[in-house]
């Protein structure tokens, strides 16, 4: 374990952290589920910090962005027939691609090329990407194998329902939607892992007591955390990109990099604004209940009602919430247009999942913060039809 609560660490290097937790928890994973007892053990013993790490996998960004995106109208949209036909280049190539893997689920990211010799010796997101879907079966298969042996039926569920998701990748008529290999195709994936986790946890919470309750409070609270840490990430890269542009003249090259981001932005906006809709739908109990009214009250209604910047809300609520943010340069100035387009993806996003928030359980909280709730849905609802 890595003691990431001391303040004189800066935010990359607790990221770098996460990571390395992240590498160490795929191995231990593999093991436990593959050889003796005494592993078997250590999984058991360092079960909540084995799901954490597992919801930082699926949420990371790092591990989404080698893949690349099959929004070609939105490349065409924002970067012109250079930016789609570098899009469809990348697709073909990948698909050209043979190269199979140990586990069929991670197939589609091992035909992803290194970038440089030593990036399978560290702690990144492309090492993720390789072994995020052998990583979450592993877990599953011993979360099933110890939730039984420990008389943990929780645990048991919520390992049954992952596996059952894993198995939906490959016979589920929804995965034709997509295209394979796209940054899509996996955000949908993730959707599905986490659901499944969050509606085995649902349907039993009755079953076990106080303890298990806390640690599904846990896990919500890990969940949003992640996401707004990595949401706040994405908007970065885009402000990045759009300074790189600025300094190389609008080059074609440029410009095709601020598509791409976009519609990564795009795609992992969708991401995150479905599983924090599920997450209010399914009215879970949070560690944090500051976390779930930050998450609701600002980010939620704020982005339906267009009064807000969710990467500058973010940014000053970090310290309060312990959120690992950082910036990818020193000093530039912050594009409106890179900010707006962010607000306006995520809301769009919220707007697919509105079902899920009217849902919300309104006996939980105060008349005043539903009936927010409900005029931001009503509010944005009547921009767009408008």
């Amino acid at each position: 374990t890595f003691n990431l609560h001391n303040k004189n660490i800066p935010n990359d290097d607790k990221i770098l952290l996460r990571q390395m937790a992240v590498s160490f928890s795929m191995e231990l994973a593999r093991i436990g589920r593959h050889h003796d007892v005494h592993s078997k053990n250590i999984v058991w013993q360092q079960l909540d910090s084995l799901l954490d790490c597992l919801i930082f996998a699926l949420l990371d960004v790092e591990a989404l962005i080698p893949f690349p995106t099959c929004n070609l109208s939105l490349l065409s949209e924002l970067g012109g027939d250079y930016s789609r036909l570098k899009g469809e280049e990348t697709l073909l190539s990948m698909h050209s691609r043979v190269c199979p893997s140990s586990n069929v689920l991670d197939r589609d990211a091992a035909v992803i090329p290194c970038q440089n010799e030593n990036y399978f010796d560290t702690a990144c997101g492309l090492h993720t990407s390789k072994n995020i879907w052998s990583f979450c079966q592993n877990c599953a298969f011993l979360m099933t194998e110890l939730g039984t042996t420990h008389n943990a039926s929780q645990i048991t569920f919520i390992g049954n329902a992952i596996l059952h998701a894993c198995d939906e990748f490959v016979s589920s008529d929804k995965m034709e939607l997509l295209r394979p290999m796209s940054v899509e195709r996996e955000c949908f994936k993730r959707v599905m892992v986490i659901e499944s986790i969050l509606s085995a946890i649902e349907v039993n919470r009755d079953l076990e007591g106080d303890t298990m309750m806390q640690q599904v409070a846990t896990i919500t609270d890990s969940i949003t955390t992640k996401i707004l840490e990595n949401l706040f990430s994405v908007t970065e890269a885009s402000l990045y990109h759009e300074a790189q542009s600025k300094i190389s003249q609008g080059s074609r090259k440029s410009q095709f990099m601020i598509a791409k981001t976009c519609a990564f932005q795009k795609a992992y906006s969708e991401l995150s604004g479905s599983l924090l809709a599920i997450l209010l739908r399914k009215n879970l109990p949070w560690k944090n209940k500051q976390l779930l009214i930050f998450a609701r009250d600002r980010i939620i209604v704020g982005s339906l009602t267009r009064s807000l910047d969710i990467r500058s809300a973010i940014e000053v609520e970090a310290r309060r919430f312990d959120l690992y943010t950082r910036k990818f340069l020193s000093t530039y100035t912050i594009s409106s247009r890179v900010v707006e387009r962010m607000n306006d993806d995520f809301r769009i996003a919220l707007l697919r999942r509105s079902s899920e928030l009217l849902v919300h359980d309104a006996a939980s909280f105060s008349c005043q913060e539903n009936t927010a709730l409900l005029y931001s849905l009503v509010t944005a609802a009547s921009q767009v039809n408008g």
